[in-house]
């Protein structure tokens, strides 16, 4: 069952699954910039990514063009 035929295959897709993930993840970083601005309330301040209102000061979220 275990030839080395299915043993290089295996290996080989560990190995591709390993880079391809990193890959991923280093694309990923480079481009957040672009994608995951920071989203502000309506007085300007920072807020999370799951928020509906301001932790600072209460107001609502400014809506996404």
């Amino acid at each position: 069952m275990d030839s080395p035929t299915t043993q290089a295959r295996t290996m080989s897709a560990v190995l591709l699954t390993f880079y391809l993930v990193a890959a991923a993840v280093l694309y990923s970083a480079t481009q957040v910039d672009k994608v995951d601005r920071i989203r502000r309330c309506l007085n300007g301040h920072a807020v999370s990514p799951a928020a509906n209102y301001c932790e600072e000061c209460g107001a609502p979220v400014a809506a996404e063009l």
